[in-house]
């Protein structure tokens, strides 16, 4: 069982249903779950319904009520989203503790999330295992995000926890990590048991 979690789905599921048809091809079928969040209803709800359940929510480092930038008539506007902390939305709705994959674009949201990553942070306070992830960080709009920025990939390399695999830049980062770190996801993901 694989647990595949989709933050910002910006009515594209085009990956996931890649990634769920080439798990599908494979010998020993590997059964995920999919849930996927994002604080507009229409069309992401429709679209990502098709391969697990859709969530109408932001996805963030606190709980409330604010401001978002969100996909709405095919361009991306400032709108008031409900949104709801992170480590609640994995223990008290999805109700778990392994991500095997986690994609993240959640439109600046994400500078509040780094911290999440940390070796003893909130993850690992909440028991959560995170197998890899793939993170979309937009461009700094201020010092304060840049440096944020900054801040995470030092203490992602200093806690050599996560390896960045890949990186590229189309007008904002977009970064692979694994956990080479953790036993469940090494001996699942590369077939390697200590």
């Amino acid at each position: 069982m694989e647990n595949f979690i989709t933050i910002g789905v910006g009515k594209d599921i085009d990956a996931e249903l890649h990634y769920k048809n080439d798990t599908d091809k494979l010998p020993f079928h590997i059964k995920t779950k999919f849930y996927g969040a994002d604080p507009m209803f229409m069309d992401n709800y429709e679209l990502y319904s098709k391969i697990g359940l859709f969530f109408p929510l932001a996805i963030s480092g606190s709980d409330g009520f604010s401001k978002a930038s969100v996909l709405l008539d095919n361009r991306y506007q400032s709108y008031d989203v409900f949104h709801i902390e992170f480590i609640y939305y994995l223990k008290n709705i999805l109700k778990i503790s392994t991500i095997d994959n986690l994609w993240m674009d959640s439109e600046y949201a994400e500078y509040e999330l780094l911290q999440y990553f940390y070796k003893h942070g909130k993850l690992d306070d909440a028991g959560i295992t995170v197998c890899q992830f793939n993170m979309e960080v937009h461009i700094a709009g201020n010092n304060e995000q840049f440096d944020k920025f900054k801040m995470f990939i030092r203490h992602i390399v200093n806690d050599q926890r996560y390896a960045i695999l890949n990186h590229i830049f189309v007008g904002h980062h977009r970064l692979y990590f694994f956990n080479h770190s953790d036993k469940y996801c090494v001996e699942k993901y590369l077939g390697y048991s200590s």
